[in-house]
């Protein structure tokens, strides 16, 4: 399947359980020229005069419509106040994918549940045990980074001993980020400054490949992910296996950038389908995995 046919398909089933009250929500093809369409994988915001009101209709809207029924219908706390995408309303948001999947194994006071351990552990997250005092945040930023200005933000991350995983979530998106042109000067800034150092410090790039070029710039998103790679830290990517888009650009990346060393496989390249799958037998709830592949129409 193409990709322009799979995230159609994609998009036509996640509107077709709303009426159109719900959906067909406004993207904007130029806000200066008030030039705007609507789209039905987008829900229906109902109008506001500040960005304060913005951000709350646009909670709630994602709060009612973009859950799962586990988790709208409980009592859990919402772990994402305040951390919503610019796009989160949108049905195939990959935020909401990753809230909706991993949120029944997060407690409310963020510590993780053991089946969600289990399941690490089956694609290749290396645990000593499990500790009752794990954590877990959505759209993390590791305050223990030095890299310079905005930090490298991670859709889930969890921690668990010692052990620290991160996760990049993708679904419908046609690939993963690249350097904006606009600011090639303070991307190479960067590279000189932070990524170089520690690209070779993580040890799983081939030593060609630690340059700024065009091959740095067309990966720039995969390799900030990547460099989180150590003895003790695992980075998980997830992404369809329908996205030929995105795993071309993953298995590339792999081929052209990384090399087989100590902690490659500390980098997980795993599909939803292949996470549902395990998730079944590492007791995450049949009612849990059921609503998910339902609504992202996962076989």
């Amino acid at each position: 399947m193409k990709y322009e046919d799979f995230k159609k398909t994609i998009c036509s089933h996640l509107s077709s359980p709303f009426n159109d009250d719900v959906i067909n929500g406004i993207w904007w093809i130029n806000k200066k020229e008030n030039k705007k369409t609507r789209v039905p994988h987008i829900l229906r915001m109902k109008d506001y005069n500040s960005k304060g009101e913005q951000k709350n209709e646009q909670e709630r809207v994602v709060k009612e419509y973009n859950l799962l029924k586990i988790i709208s219908q409980s009592s859990s706390k919402f772990l994402l106040k305040g951390k919503l995408h610019r796009f989160a309303h949108h049905l195939n948001s990959s935020q909401i994918m990753c809230y909706n999947f991993f949120r029944p194994q997060i407690d409310d006071d963020k510590q993780v549940k053991e089946p969600l351990i289990k399941l690490l552990r089956d694609i290749g997250v290396t645990f000593n045990e499990y500790h009752e005092e794990s954590e877990a945040d959505f759209e993390h930023e590791d305050k223990e980074s030095k890299e310079p200005k905005r930090k490298t933000n991670f859709d889930f991350f969890i921690k668990n001993g010692k052990t620290k995983v991160y996760f990049e979530i993708k679904y419908t998106e046609n690939g993963f980020g690249a350097c904006d042109d606009d600011k090639k000067g303070e991307h190479q800034k960067k590279f000189n400054n932070y990524y170089k150092a520690e690209m070779e410090k993580c040890g799983i790039f081939k030593k060609g490949a630690i340059d700024w070029n065009e091959t740095f710039r067309k990966y720039y998103q995969l390799i900030r992910n990547a460099i989180k790679v150590g003895e003790k830290s695992f980075v998980v990517i997830i992404t369809d296996e329908r996205n030929r888009s995105t795993n071309k650009q993953l298995c590339d990346f792999e081929k052209e950038m990384l090399v087989n060393t100590k902690y490659r496989n500390h980098l997980i390249c795993v599909t939803w389908q292949e996470i549902c799958n395990n998730a079944k037998n590492c007791d995450f709830t049949e009612t849990h995995i059921k609503q998910f592949q339902e609504k992202y129409f996962i076989d």
